[in-house]
Order: structure tokens, then sequence, then C-alpha cells
């Protein structure tokens, strides 16, 4: 955050106290925005220092206005304000001061927005009370607050604070009143930060999907979730390439998640463009197949290093047909052959949609395998409260129904089949939890012709033990990065180690496929790092009975951690584990990412009334973790949980695993 968004910020909060509505606005801040001890000290510092000590001198004078005079400049625009009788009223705060707040509030703001009428800038120089009180809605002109409330709720305070104070306040030019309907950012740059992988652009590059999947879990959201469709204007993509290019990356918007990125008419002049930016980064794409004719293949060969998530679903057509609402079912089955021809690798995915036969999804698996997939990944279902037309059926025994097919089908391949997500195999079938035992091996891969096998267990890697999922997989990404890799492995009742040769550039691909380092697929598991740092926040906070929110598929894991090696938690700490509702989502939900702190503060109150209350809840983190600003999917902020519960709160950093 730049030094003149927390000067802005602080301006506000330090102001708050004058009137109900500004202060119930700017007390939210500190915990809606989430501010890390670095932004939280700098804001400290905001507020005990004069305004004109952290930004351009703006010549606000002290002391009272009687009335219309000059009240500091907002970069270009200067304010007035202009007293008028105001009308009986029982508020408990001077109005004439409100009036200098407001304006001074305003001025802030102005810092960092433009504001606007009918697109066009507007710049007010005066501000005075409304006769009449407008509604206290946030505003952003054309643009959906839906687009940026969770990765940059500063935009949507920027727009709510606006609507606070334009439903008592009306701004002025030259004495008259000026109609505001939106705003845009004075300078991009202060909202910026250094660019990571391409992705963060390619997610602007889409047009329409061409498909309406019965499954699609756009349609099940709940009414407060469901994005307004929105693509990328091209003066925005412009910016956003532009910025790109100089290394930096623009806040991200989340409203492009269903559609199509290669049915975006510039979607190969943008891949080009981030190709000759970065030369080695390897590129991933998701599609649908529906662009995948012989052209598209070959411009896509000629961009290499990618790999390509085949939405594939079903190859008959009847079927896709029926499921998939596809147009033109035979491209996106024909262009398997065609990826392989062109060394593009390729996973393909499917959902397991209690629709679709059994027979289909083996007839899927068997044709991904015959021509060229590095692996299949098979999604157990699931739909939520509100998703319309949901076939009845029972969730677990179709789970149980999918997972035992997978597993007999598995056998007979040579490339990695996978469910997703993942635990749920393990706690059904396996016995011992989180093994570090490997799922399937990528043909032709250096594991392929080390001899490693699916169902090997994975004991050490260049000496380094390991005894979980987690561990294993960074061992092996730091043997990606040392010149060799010796890998000790278990076989029924045999050990025997086996050294795989490490990819160079001709190795292609498996020198970016980051989900199976060295082609060894492993699902997901738990990691042991997550107990001990539970165990140091409870000693932290002097609590001596904990509970500790996991999620149904989660949890053996957990139970299994702790009765295997107890020496992770403390003996002297009592620890219990709960698992929250998806009430939020609702229908047959069990994503533990998924869960909300409304979910969770009526888990802790149920248990509290049965068992009594805890001294500590501890929640993980992933549920918090996709905005960065440690809030959950409806944009509540985990410190919500205490707030609800009375119950001291603190969350366990933990990677999502969408289990």
């Amino acid at each position: 955050m730049s030094a003149g968004l927390l000067a802005a910020l602080a301006e506000t909060m330090r102001h708050s106290d004058a009137g109900e509505r500004l202060s119930a606005e700017a007390g939210r801040l500190a915990d809606v925005y989430g501010l890390n001890s670095d932004e939280e000290q700098a804001l400290r510092r905001c507020q005990e220092r004069p305004l004109d000590e952290l930004l351009p001198p703006t010549g606000v004078p002290r002391g009272r206005v009687p009335g219309p005079q000059p009240f500091g400049a907002a970069w270009e625009c200067g304010f007035s304000v202009e007293s008028r009788p105001p009308k009986p009223t029982s508020q408990p705060f001077d109005r004439d001061e409100a009036l200098r707040l407001a304006a001074r509030s305003l001025q802030a703001l102005l810092r960092v927005a433009t504001l606007e009428c009918g697109g066009e800038p507007v710049n007010p120089d005066g501000v005075r009370w409304r006769t009449g009180r407008a509604p206290a809605t946030p505003f952003v002109g054309g643009e959906s607050l839906q687009s940026v409330r969770r990765p940059t709720p500063l935009i949507e305070h920027i727009a709510r604070s606006l609507g606070t104070l334009l439903a008592d306040f009306e701004l002025l030019r030259d004495g008259e009143p000026l109609s505001v309907d939106g705003f845009r950012l004075r300078d991009v740059h202060d909202w910026c930060y250094p660019a990571g992988s391409p992705e963060g652009l390619l997610r602007y590059v889409v047009g329409p999907c061409r498909m309406a999947c019965t499954f699609c879990y756009q349609r099940g959201n709940p009414p407060e979730l469901r994005r307004v469709k929105r693509h990328a204007t091209p003066a925005e993509l412009e910016l956003r390439l532009g910025l790109g290019e100089q290394g930096s990356e623009l806040f991200h918007q989340t409203v492009f998640d269903s559609d199509e990125m290669l049915t975006h008419p510039r979607a190969l002049e943008v891949l080009r463009r981030v190709r000759a930016r970065s030369p080695e980064a390897p590129l991933n794409i998701t599609t649908n197949g529906c662009t995948l004719d012989e052209g598209m293949v070959r411009e896509l060969a000629a961009l290499r290093p990618l790999v390509l998530m085949v939405s594939l679903n079903a190859v008959d057509g009847a079927v896709r047909r029926e499921v998939l609402r596809d147009p033109a079912p035979e491209r996106a089955v024909r262009a398997l052959p065609v990826l392989r021809e062109a060394g593009i690798p390729f996973v393909v995915s499917m959902v397991a949609w209690p629709t679709v036969p059994f027979s289909e999804l083996e007839a899927t698996v068997c044709y991904a395998e015959a021509n060229g997939a590095q692996m299949v990944r098979v999604n157990l279902p699931g739909h939520t409260r509100c998703f319309p037309g949901a076939p009845p059926y029972d969730r677990e025994g179709h789970w149980r129904a999918v997972a035992e097919r997978v597993r007999s089908l598995r056998a007979k391949l040579r490339l990695p089949l996978f469910l997703s997500p993942g635990l749920y195999e393990e706690n059904t079938f396996a016995e011992e939890k989180n093994t570090p035992r490997v799922t399937g091996v990528v043909p032709a891969s250096p594991a392929a012709e080390g001899g490693v096998r699916a169902g090997d267990v994975l004991l050490a890697v260049n000496g380094v033990a390991v005894e979980s999922r987690p561990a294993a997989k960074l061992v092996l990404l730091l043997a990606f990065r040392s010149p060799e890799c010796r890998l000790l492995l278990g076989r029924d009742a045999h050990r025997f180690g086996v050294s795989l040769q490490h990819p160079s550039g001709e190795r292609y691909p498996y020198l970016h496929v980051a989900a199976a380092r060295f082609g060894v697929v492993l699902p997901d598991g738990l990691s042991p790092a997550y107990l001990s740092v539970a165990a140091q926040a409870a000693r932290r906070a002097g609590a001596r009975r904990v509970l500790l929110l996991t999620s149904l598929l989660v949890r053996p894991s957990l139970e299994a951690m702790l009765a295997s090696r107890p020496q992770l938690w403390p003996r002297d700490i009592e620890l219990n584990l709960a698992v929250p509702e998806d009430g939020y989502f609702g229908g047959n939900v069990v994503m533990g990412d998924l869960q909300t702190v409304d979910d969770m503060a009526a888990c802790v109150r149920a248990w509290g009334v049965e068992h009594g209350r805890p001294d500590l809840v501890l929640a993980p983190s992933s549920p918090f973790a996709a905005d960065g600003w440690g809030r959950d999917v409806r944009g509540v902020p985990w410190q919500e949980i205490e707030r609800r519960t009375g119950v001291r709160a603190a969350l366990v950093p933990c990677e999502p695993m969408w289990t």
C-alpha cells in the first residue's frame, strides 16, 4: 500500500468521531482491510501526525470557517464550505464541525480518486449540507463492486465512504450542485505490485464459454456471490499489458472464472506478448476444448512451454450435448490427438456428475490415455442449497461408488488417475493416513524411466527422510533444483533406491509440470507443521482448553496424526476438534476451504453449549486466504469469530487443499 493511500486512510480514521454514520464506516477499516504489521504501524504514525506532514501541502485553514471559503486543494481541485441554516435535528454533534469533517474527508478521498458523472471527470470546489438526505449507497459508476470487493477492498471503502458522505452532503462547482455517479483511480501505479506469473494477466483475456455445463458451480452460488458477467475493455487490457511489460501487475478483478480464454479475439496476440516478456515461464491454460482445431493448436505449439488443462468430461457426443450443452461436441474430443502430435502436454479433467454413466467415465479416461494425456483428474461432485435442479443423490454413496470405480480402473492404466478432493479416497480406503504413497507416474517421465510405480511409498529423497506427503512434495521440489535426485522407495516388503535423470531443456514438459515433479504424482496431505504452529498459538495465548476447527475430510487425517505423533501437541493443553457445518453454501458441500465466519461462529457457540466454553478457538487460514485480506468468501474478516462468540480466536496458517 502506498504512503498516500495510508495517509488518506489515516485521515478518515482520525476524524471519524464527528458523526455516527462516519464513525461507523471508518471504525471498520483496520479489521476489514486487514493491514499487515508494517502497514498498521505506518497507519498509527499517520494518525499521530498532521496530514500536512504526510501529503503534498493542502492549504487547509485552521479554526472555524464562517462561510464559503477555500478548504484546501485536492490535487487540481479545491474545496470550500458553504454554511446553511440546518433543519431542526436531534444529531448530537456540531453541524458546522461535521461539514468541515465532510470536506476534509472528501479531500482525503480525492487524493486517490477522481469523481465522475456520466464517465466525465467532475472537479468540485465546495461542499454543503443537503436539504434532504439521499440514500447512503456505495457507487462506482459503471463498474460493479463485485469485481473488486474481495481482492481490493480499499476501493470498496472509497465507494462506501463517498456514498455515505454524499447521502448528507452535496458537492458544488462555482456555487452550483454537481451530480456524481462514479469515480476512477487517480494513479493506477499506487495500486500495483511486482508482477508474478503470467497467469495473473491471462485471466483477463477471456471470451464466452460457449457451453452451459449442468454442473457448473456458478449456477449454485448464493445470490450475493453470483457474478455479473464482465470482460476487460480494450483500454483496460492494454493498461494491464503495458504494466506487465514494465514488471508490474494491477489488482485482480475476480469475475472471469468460468469463461474461456481461447475464445477471446486477442488471445493469441496477448499470449505472444507474454511469451516475449517471459521466454521461459510456463503458461498454464484451462480450456473446454471448444477452440482447439489444428490452427489453434499449431499457434499454441509455437508458444511453449505451456500445459493445457482440458475439461473434457465426456467423449460421447450425446452425453456432451446433454450434460455440457456443447454445440460442437466433436471438436474437443478430436483435439487430444492433435495436441499429442504437436507436443503440447495436457491434463484431462472431468466431473463425475450423477447423470453421467460410469461407462462414459471409463471411456473418457481410456481415450485420454490412448491419446497421450499426462494424467486425468476426476472431480467428485457437489452442489449448494441454491443449485437449480440438482439431481437427487446420496453424496457419500455416490462418492464411494466413483472412488471404487476409479481405483479399479487405475490398476489398468499407465497414466496417473486421481480423485479430487484426494483425501476422500484415503479416508475411505486407506488404513494409514498421509503416507507419501505414489498415486501414479506420468508416462515417459524421469520417474517412469527410473522404475517408479504407482503404489510405491516414498521413504527418502537425496537422503532426507519423508514421513508425510507435504514433506515429500517439498523435498522433491528441492531435488528438482539440485543436480541429482536419489529416491529411496518401499514396495511391498522391500526397500530399494533409484536415481532419476534430472530434466533438462530438452526434457520438456517435465521441467515445467509443478504438480508432478519428475513425473511423480502425490495427492494433497496434512503437514505436521500445522499442528506445531497451532500448539505455539495455544502457548502464546496461555490457553488450557482449545477448540480446533477443521473439516469433514481433514478430520480423519488430523486425528490419525495426533494418535501417531502425540509429541506434536502439549500434554497440559486440552485439544478438542469440531467440524463447522457448511451452512452458508449448504446442499451437500463439505469443503473446509469454503467455510465462512458464520459457519465457524455457529459451531463454536453450539460446541460451547454442549461442552463448555473453550479458552481459545483455532481456525485454519485457508478459508481466509483467497483475497489476501484475511476474509472469507463473503468478505467477512476472520476476527469476527472472536467478536461473535466472545472467545479468543487465532488462525493456523495452512495451504488450501479444497478439502
